[in-house]
C-alpha cells in the first residue's frame, strides 16, 4: 500500500493522533476492498476529513 494515500493536512488537524491511528488501521485493513469496490469511494477533504461515499455506478454519481 502506498503511504501517500493516507495523510492529513497538518494545518487542519481534524483528528487527534489517537483517532488518526484508528482511522489509519481501518483504512489499511479495508484498503484492497475500498480500492477495488465499484460501490464505495473514500475521499479526503481538508474541510471535513475523510468521507466514505456510496457510489451509484450505473448513474455515475454519489448514491442517494
Amino acid at each position: 500500500m502506498d503511504e501517500k494515500v493516507i495523510f492529513r493536512t497538518d494545518t487542519h488537524a481534524l483528528y487527534s493522533d489517537s483517532e488518526m491511528r484508528k482511522i489509519d488501521r481501518v483504512i489499511r485493513t479495508f484498503y484492497n476492498y475500498l480500492r477495488d469496490s465499484g460501490r464505495l469511494e473514500l475521499l479526503w477533504s481538508d474541510k471535513v476529513g475523510y468521507l466514505l461515499i456510496p457510489v451509484d455506478v450505473d448513474r455515475r454519481e454519489a448514491a442517494r
